[in-house]
């Protein structure tokens, strides 16, 4: 014999009841829904089964009480009791107050957890280029003024805590990520006056505001909308954000060329310094000449060279380098 355990969602009382005054179902193989209750060694749970067996009372349900064990308000059941399971799995309140749970059950929810992560995770990777693009589609305008670094963190915080809301507005079909790309970028911008969006080359209007209209949300709609302006605006935009992130990149790529340049020319002037050119060096007289040779060589000027006072220094500065 086994045990089955249902678990208070959410709050966790000393005691909780579960209602069985007027709780209803719907009856298995039919669309209608019927009245229920615990009839402890039955087999049925409608009331409407028993209309004829007054002898037959329906039974209550034990109470909850919280387990400090488990820091939970639970009831633990016998699993023979196949009423009291049919009854606390059938009753309106199941899995909205209360639900059941096992180790296999907790496991399972919390993969399901983990993959909801994941797959959040993976839908910000793969939303936008840009992580401040996606940071304020995701969590809102304040996130234009924060670096990518911040904006990573948030977005992944949120894809933790909410992965379900994550996942919804990044898998729309009109998840604004070049827009807002655009807009992080420079690309568009709001007028001072917010009253427009405007390029941010020129500040030429693209689309007039109304007061408190929201720039990006009316820009989004413009693009959504099939119209051919439409098309036109989101290609431009698009070619625009295309060439702002190769600029960025070959900007990188130029800075990276720089420091190895420095890094070059640093490790140059940490090189030892050069021995003094032997050119510089004033030749000897004959006599000193031939005594340094002596002395450098341990052998004396070779006879045809004796009276040769250059050749001795030519080979004196040999013997140097």
């Amino acid at each position: 014999m086994g045990t089955i355990t249902f678990v208070v969602k959410g709050k966790k009382p000393r005691t909780w009841a579960i209602g069985q005054k007027n709780r209803m179902a719907i009856k298995p193989g039919t669309d209608d829904v019927k009245f229920i209750n615990y009839y402890k060694g039955r087999d049925s749970i409608f009331m409407e089964t028993y209309e004829d067996k007054k002898e037959i009372k329906p039974n209550v349900v034990p109470l909850f009480e919280f387990n400090p064990s488990t820091n939970r308000t639970e009831l633990t059941i016998n699993d023979t009791d196949k009423n009291l399971i049919l009854y606390l799995t059938s009753h309106p309140d199941y899995n909205k107050k209360y639900e059941m749970s096992s180790p296999d059950l907790e496991a399972q929810k919390k993969i399901d957890g983990y993959s909801k992560i994941k797959e959040a995770l993976k839908a910000i990777e793969n939303a936008s280029e840009s992580p401040k693009a996606a940071a304020v589609a995701v969590l809102g305008f304040s996130y234009f003024t924060k670096t990518d670094k911040v904006c990573v963190a948030a977005l992944e915080e949120k894809a933790f805590k909410s992965p379900d809301d994550v996942i919804k507005i990044v898998t729309s079909p009109k998840f604004p990520a070049r827009e807002i790309a655009a807009f992080c970028n420079g690309i568009i911008k709001l007028s001072p006056s917010a009253t427009e969006v405007v390029w941010g080359s020129d500040n030429g209007i693209i689309l007039s505001l109304a007061t408190g209209e929201d720039g990006l949300q009316k820009l989004t709609e413009k693009l959504c909308d099939g119209s051919q302006t439409g098309q036109v605006l989101l290609q431009e935009i698009s070619s625009k954000v295309d060439k702002k992130i190769a600029d960025k990149k070959a900007e990188d790529q130029s800075k990276d060329d720089e420091i190895a340049e420095l890094k070059r020319q640093l490790a140059e002037a940490k090189k030892p310094a050069a021995k003094k050119d032997t050119e510089d060096v004033p030749d000897l007289p004959l006599e000193e000449a031939a005594k340094a040779y002596k002395e450098k060589t341990g052998n004396d000027v070779p006879t045809r060279y004796k009276n040769d006072a250059s050749w001795i220094n030519r080979e004196l500065r040999k013997t140097d380098a």
